[in-house]
């Protein structure tokens, strides 16, 4: 397949109607930035881009045909105000301008926090989700015992005749029962495990809540807090979900567990 290039135009505060045509295979927002450079004194604006196949073919066709404004052979800028520019390629070489032009810089920075929020979101949910579907079936039940100082956690899950005939009408609810009664009494592992998913949970909730709003309300936010502002806040929500993965496994590594028994 070919790839798309660009034929773009720069303006510039310092350089008043002299705008700069040139062709590139980078998003033009992208060489614009490239170009903004210590020996410039402002960033240049894209005025409008024309997608095509040939970058170097449509340059050399536009620079011959506006040839009298330029300013210098060497440079590709060219003294002409831009709307007439505009008018000239439009009307005389009817080649069609595109102005809808994507701020990269913003959409680049965009992504990379939201990509990275989400990476570590999901890497949360899916472990944990993961843990919690095996403890929460219908007709699961805990064992729990204490030996040397280690609690030792096994799941059992049973068909539903057997779980009628041991636990009667309680099919269907989850089971979550301690079966040494010499278990520590400082040491309740059934309501640690379950307060421990419980909040593991809503944490989720309220992570991907705010990563949705994120992601609708980015530019938003810029213009009203800064890019700065929004930078230490991803930072800071970056660490509670670390502080929540952290509670989670801690849970996890105070027990020794046993899945290996399922469907008793």
């Amino acid at each position: 397949m070919e790839e798309t290039q660009y034929v773009y135009a720069l303006s510039n505060p310092s350089f008043k109607d002299m705008p700069k045509v040139g062709w590139s295979k980078k998003y033009p927002t992208i060489r614009a930035l490239d170009l903004f450079k210590t020996g410039v004194p402002t960033p240049f604006k894209v005025e409008f881009i024309i997608f095509t196949k040939d970058g170097a073919k449509l340059e050399s066709q536009i620079h011959t045909h506006i040839k009298q404004y330029r300013v210098s052979d060497n440079r590709e800028f060219f003294k002409i105000p831009i709307d007439e520019l505009k008018n000239i390629l439009t009307n005389e070489l009817n080649l069609e301008l595109e102005y809808n032009i994507l701020d990269v810089k913003s959409s680049i920075f965009k992504n990379k926090q939201i990509n990275e929020l989400n990476e570590m979101y999901e890497s949360l949910k899916n472990t944990a989700n993961e843990f919690i579907k095996k403890i929460t079936q219908e007709r699961t039940k805990f064992v729990i015992n204490k030996s040397e100082d280690k609690v030792y956690v096994k799941v059992y899950r049973y068909n539903d005749e057997e779980f009628k005939r041991k636990y009667g009408e309680q099919i269907g609810i989850n089971c979550l029962t301690t079966i040494n009664p010499y278990l520590d009494s400082r040491c309740y592992p059934e309501y640690d495990i379950k307060d421990c998913c419980y909040f593991v949970e809503q944490d989720l909730k309220q992570y991907e809540k705010h990563i949705c709003d994120i992601n609708e309300n980015y530019d938003i936010k810029i213009e009203l807090h800064g890019g700065k502002q929004i930078r230490n806040n991803t930072i800071e929500f970056k660490k509670w979900i670390l502080h929540t993965r952290k509670q989670f496994n801690a849970m996890l590594e105070r027990y020794e567990w046993d899945f290996n028994i399922m469907n008793m």
